[in-house]
Protein backbone atom coordinates (compact mmCIF):
# COMPACT_ATOMS: atom_id res chain seq x y z
CA UNK A 1 0.00 0.00 0.00
CA UNK A 2 1.39 3.38 -0.61
CA UNK A 3 1.19 6.61 1.70
CA UNK A 4 -1.08 8.84 0.67
CA UNK A 5 0.83 11.47 -1.78
CA UNK A 6 -0.48 14.53 -0.12
CA UNK A 7 1.45 13.36 3.67
CA UNK A 8 4.52 12.67 1.46
CA UNK A 9 4.98 15.76 -0.26
CA UNK A 10 4.26 17.99 3.17
CA UNK A 11 6.82 15.67 4.88
CA UNK A 12 9.21 16.03 2.29
CA UNK A 13 8.77 19.97 1.87
CA UNK A 14 9.42 19.83 5.56
CA UNK A 15 12.86 18.15 5.03
CA UNK A 16 13.72 20.33 2.81
CA UNK A 17 12.45 23.48 4.03
CA UNK A 18 14.25 23.04 7.60
CA UNK A 19 17.07 21.51 6.50
CA UNK A 20 19.61 23.46 9.46
CA UNK A 21 21.54 26.17 10.34
CA UNK A 22 25.81 26.43 9.85
CA UNK A 23 26.02 26.13 13.34
CA UNK A 24 24.03 22.81 13.82
CA UNK A 25 25.98 19.31 14.69
CA UNK A 26 25.64 15.80 14.38
CA UNK A 27 24.44 13.77 17.25
CA UNK A 28 26.87 10.86 17.30
CA UNK A 29 29.36 8.56 15.78
CA UNK A 30 28.01 5.40 16.88
CA UNK A 31 24.92 3.55 16.62
CA UNK A 32 24.86 3.10 20.38
CA UNK A 33 25.51 6.80 20.61
CA UNK A 34 22.55 7.77 17.99
CA UNK A 35 19.97 5.37 19.13
CA UNK A 36 20.24 6.87 22.31
CA UNK A 37 18.96 10.33 21.31
CA UNK A 38 17.07 9.72 18.60
CA UNK A 39 14.84 6.89 19.92
CA UNK A 40 13.07 8.55 22.42
CA UNK A 41 12.21 11.43 19.68
CA UNK A 42 11.08 9.05 17.54
CA UNK A 43 8.65 7.39 20.02
CA UNK A 44 7.32 10.83 21.27
CA UNK A 45 6.76 11.47 17.12
CA UNK A 46 4.60 8.13 17.05
CA UNK A 47 3.04 8.98 20.47
CA UNK A 48 1.46 12.47 19.30
CA UNK A 49 0.51 10.49 15.58
CA UNK A 50 -1.56 7.78 17.44
CA UNK A 51 -3.09 9.89 20.11
CA UNK A 52 -3.83 13.04 17.81
CA UNK A 53 -2.11 15.37 19.83
CA UNK A 54 0.02 18.09 17.85
CA UNK A 55 2.20 19.07 21.15
CA UNK A 56 3.60 15.44 21.69
CA UNK A 57 3.95 15.12 17.40
CA UNK A 58 6.25 18.20 17.55
CA UNK A 59 7.47 18.61 20.51
CA UNK A 60 11.19 18.15 19.50
CA UNK A 61 10.63 19.40 16.18
CA UNK A 62 12.70 22.75 15.56
CA UNK A 63 10.91 25.75 14.54
CA UNK A 64 11.09 25.44 11.05
CA UNK A 65 9.80 22.22 11.23
CA UNK A 66 6.96 23.31 13.85
CA UNK A 67 5.89 26.18 11.46
CA UNK A 68 5.96 23.78 8.47
CA UNK A 69 3.58 21.27 9.68
CA UNK A 70 0.30 23.60 11.00
CA UNK A 71 -1.81 21.91 13.88
CA UNK A 72 -4.18 21.95 10.63
CA UNK A 73 -2.09 20.26 8.57
CA UNK A 74 -0.75 17.57 11.71
CA UNK A 75 -4.67 17.07 11.47
CA UNK A 76 -4.91 16.01 8.21
CA UNK A 77 -1.65 13.85 8.45
CA UNK A 78 -3.00 12.24 11.33
CA UNK A 79 -6.71 11.17 9.43
CA UNK A 80 -4.49 10.17 5.76
CA UNK A 81 -2.48 7.87 8.37
CA UNK A 82 -4.97 6.16 10.30
CA UNK A 83 -7.00 5.75 7.25
CA UNK A 84 -4.50 3.88 5.03
CA UNK A 85 -1.86 2.66 7.58
CA UNK A 86 -3.76 2.28 11.06
CA UNK A 87 -2.72 1.72 14.44
CA UNK A 88 1.13 2.18 14.86
CA UNK A 89 2.77 -1.32 15.70
CA UNK A 90 6.76 -0.95 15.94
CA UNK A 91 9.50 0.56 14.89
CA UNK A 92 12.91 -0.91 13.97
CA UNK A 93 16.25 1.17 13.35
CA UNK A 94 17.55 0.78 10.85
CA UNK A 95 21.43 3.09 11.07
CA UNK A 96 22.41 6.64 10.60
CA UNK A 97 24.09 8.91 8.93
CA UNK A 98 26.10 11.78 9.67
CA UNK A 99 25.73 14.30 6.60
CA UNK A 100 26.52 18.22 6.61
CA UNK A 101 26.30 18.72 10.15
CA UNK A 102 22.81 16.67 10.89
CA UNK A 103 22.04 13.01 11.46
CA UNK A 104 19.74 11.43 10.04
CA UNK A 105 18.48 8.06 11.13
CA UNK A 106 16.86 5.36 9.51
CA UNK A 107 13.85 3.51 10.52
CA UNK A 108 11.40 1.34 9.20
CA UNK A 109 7.69 0.94 11.00
CA UNK A 110 4.62 -1.39 10.73
CA UNK A 111 1.15 -0.31 10.89
CA UNK A 112 -1.75 -2.72 11.02
CA UNK A 113 -3.63 -1.97 8.43
CA UNK A 114 -0.85 -2.60 5.94
CA UNK A 115 1.55 -5.28 5.83
CA UNK A 116 4.43 -3.45 4.00
CA UNK A 117 6.73 -1.70 5.91
CA UNK A 118 7.17 1.75 6.15
CA UNK A 119 10.53 4.08 5.62
CA UNK A 120 11.15 6.38 8.47
CA UNK A 121 13.73 9.15 7.66
CA UNK A 122 14.32 11.52 10.75
CA UNK A 123 16.51 14.58 10.41
CA UNK A 124 18.44 15.05 13.66
CA UNK A 125 20.83 18.49 14.49
CA UNK A 126 22.11 19.43 17.78
CA UNK A 127 22.85 22.95 18.22
CA UNK A 128 24.22 24.08 21.19
CA UNK A 129 22.73 22.45 24.44
CA UNK A 130 19.65 21.73 22.37
CA UNK A 131 18.87 18.38 20.15
CA UNK A 132 16.04 19.04 17.74
CA UNK A 133 14.45 17.23 14.93
CA UNK A 134 14.84 19.38 11.36
CA UNK A 135 12.95 16.85 9.46
CA UNK A 136 11.14 13.80 8.47
CA UNK A 137 9.53 11.88 5.81
CA UNK A 138 7.50 9.11 5.74
CA UNK A 139 7.89 6.50 2.74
Amino acid sequence: MKLPQVMGAVLTIALLVSGGPVSAGIIGKSNEDVKKIADPLIDGVFDGLMQGDYKVYTEHFDLALRETISENRFKEIYDDVRYSLGQYLYREYLGFLNKEQVTVVLYKGMFDKTANEVFVRVTISKRDQDIAITGLTFE
